[in-house]
């Protein structure tokens, strides 16, 4: 499996010619250094949730453009899809699915607090037993993957709160997502915060520039 990462939460995996891609959301490609268009054909797209840095309507349909990829939705991307009349597959969390030669599991996850009473509906999503996205959660027990993408920033969570997840977790890597709201020296102090704070454990904190990719067997 070939994992990049395409800036903020959005990730695309490859593996034997097939493509998926998660949470392709307006953050992943404000600063234009990157567009929907620069992805290319994918075949698979899943949505962790509805917040705009996780899913956009107007960017989902450019990435469509370039095919049809299949896409998994749960209750609440489901309903959005609907507006559009963008044809998808229900999800639910528990449930397991092999399509376009990924087998994805969908996991319960809820989102972290935030300013409005009503957080969205939040499902993770652990790919081929292998790599686990887990949308804006940081709360979750009990979850076996090689691959964690760890949400490092964000209003509704703290460092030491992600730092206590993937020790829960036990990756072999920690991919950082969740992480355009930062720039430059300060993202680089975050990631040696994340990096000190996995010292003497198991746990490769492994961030990813643009066109940079991890390859996992």
């Amino acid at each position: 499996m070939l994992i990049k990462k395409f800036l903020h939460s959005c990730i695309l995996l490859e593996e034997d010619g097939k493509r998926l891609l998660i949470d392709p959301g307006d953050m992943s490609f404000f600063e234009k250094s990157i567009s929907p268009e620069d992805i290319g054909a994918v075949d698979l797209i899943v949505f962790t949730h509805r917040h705009r840095d996780h899913f956009d309507p107007d960017i989902l349909s450019r990435i469509l453009a370039a095919k049809q990829a299949k896409i998994l939705a749960h209750v609440e991307i489901s309903e959005k899809l609907k507006e559009s009349g963008v044809p998808h597959i229900a999800i639910v969390a528990g449930e397991k699915k092999t399509i376009e030669g990924f087998t994805v599991e969908a996991v319960e996850a809820p989102h972290g607090p935030g300013a409005k009473a009503v957080v969205p509906y939040n499902l993770g999503f652990r790919i081929d037993g292998t790599f686990f996205h887990p949308g804006d959660c940081v709360s979750l027990e009990n979850i076996e993957t090689k691959v964690l993408a760890l949400p490092v920033i964000g209003s509704w969570m703290r460092f030491p709160e992600a730092v206590l997840f993937a020790k829960r977790v036990k990756p072999q890597y920690a991919i950082p997502i969740h992480d355009v709201f930062i720039k430059d020296a300060f993202l680089d102090r975050v990631y040696d915060y994340y990096r000190e704070a996995f010292e003497g454990t198991s746990i490769s904190f492994h961030p990813l520039a643009l066109g940079e990719s991890l390859e996992i067997s």
